[in-house]
């Protein structure tokens, strides 16, 4: 935004869901590499290696989609810099209290941030014991995020358009 590079997309042939569709390729691109390097540099090659790859690429839309969601309601880099970071540790508190013993309610209430079911569908699936009728339920919720975070952006992009 403080460069207004989006301005001159958004008056540009391309429409909004271009524009976000390039952006989100191109930050699933960076985050399928991040995650395939983390992957090899902890030898984890193993387990149900289809719905790894499932929960990868679907945490991967997730965390572009909340990225361009972020830089759509931000105005500066700061601001983006500081709510990002924020957000990233609301979403990032799941994977560290996935090894705690946490009250029931509170469990239940992590289960609603996608990156909690991306944690727990990881995990059962490098241990090589997931199937998919057990973990759809936390496959469900991860699209739904990207769902929702997809329909936030555009709604976001459109507002500013008008």
């Amino acid at each position: 935004k403080e460069k207004h590079t989006l301005d001159f997309l958004l008056v540009s042939p391309a429409s909004t869901t271009d524009v976000v569709t390039g952006k989100v390729v191109t930050g699933l691109l960076y985050s399928l590499l991040m995650a395939g390097i983390l992957i090899t540099l902890n030898q984890g090659w193993m387990g149900d290696w289809p719905l790894v790859l499932l929960a990868v690429v679907l945490g991967a839309l997730f965390t572009a989609a909340s990225g361009l969601l972020m830089g759509s309601i931000c105005r500066t880099t700061m601001q983006v810099n500081t709510w990002s970071s924020i957000s990233m540790l609301i979403l990032m508190a799941p994977s560290w209290l996935a090894v705690l013993t946490i009250p029931p309610a509170l469990d239940v209430a992590l289960h609603l941030i996608p990156t909690r079911s991306l944690v727990d569908v990881i995990e059962v699936a490098l241990a090589g014991e997931a199937s998919l009728a057990q973990v759809w339920g936390d496959l469900s919720i991860l699209v739904g995020g990207v769902f929702v975070a997809f329909v936030a952006v555009v709604w976001v992009l459109r507002r500013q358009e008008g």
